[in-house]
């Protein structure tokens, strides 16, 4: 069991899914989107009318490309015929967070298990008794 051939099933589903479990993710939110305009018959053009927008722009937040502001939501709801406000919210956090991590480990950033505040609040060397600024009465 060398190579990935020699892979027990299992285990070659373990490595291959989670990039596809993180696209689905990702492409959540557009989906949401494509079915409640199929739903109501419409293309995007009609669509991007109402919102001010081009129909690319649309066909983007459909594509997982790109999202629209939050603030936009509301009427996004609207126009797309959308009744639950806060189903929308959720399914967009998720997409967004999803594009997020994609783009950042893309640009190779690995978050830190240390707290931020530790270096603050311990001072200089992890040492809680050395003072991070010399002048300071405070430890």
């Amino acid at each position: 069991m060398n190579n990935k051939m020699d892979m027990p099933p299992s285990a070659k589903r373990e490595t291959s899914e989670e990039p596809i479990e993180e696209m689905r993710k990702i492409t959540l939110f557009g989906n949401f989107l494509r079915t409640s305009r199929k739903n109501q018959r419409e293309t995007t053009s009609p669509l991007a009318l109402r919102l001010s927008r081009n129909s690319q722009s649309l066909l983007k937040w459909e594509n997982g490309e790109g999202f629209p502001l939050e603030e936009e939501l509301p009427a996004i709801a609207q126009v797309y015929g959308i009744d639950d406000l806060d189903k929308l919210r959720e399914v967009y956090e998720i997409s967004k967070r999803a594009r997020r991590m994609e783009i950042e480990a893309k640009r190779g950033y690995k978050p830190s298990t240390k707290p931020k505040w530790d270096d603050e609040f311990l001072g200089s060397g992890g040492n809680p008794g050395k003072r991070k600024n010399p002048r300071s009465p405070h430890l």
